[in-house]
């Protein structure tokens, strides 16, 4: 389960840019300098929600973000 939900929040993270900057254009009248910052701010959280879930479920690898 802990899989699952964690590929659903990243599928969510990287489809975020391409959804919300149109619906807050479109659908809500917000300019760009308003509708990017805010949805590079989505995608922040949503990434940040997603490295939380891992590390609650199943753990990070050890040496996962070493070069």
């Amino acid at each position: 389960m802990g899989r699952d939900f964690s590929f659903a929040v990243q599928s969510i993270g990287m489809t975020s840019a391409s959804i919300f900057i149109p619906a807050l254009v479109l659908l809500c009248r917000a300019g760009l300098k308003i509708a990017i910052p805010t949805s590079v701010i989505i995608m922040a959280f949503n990434s940040m929600l997603d490295v939380l879930i891992k590390n609650l479920t199943t753990g990070m690898q050890p040496g996962l973000y070493e070069n």
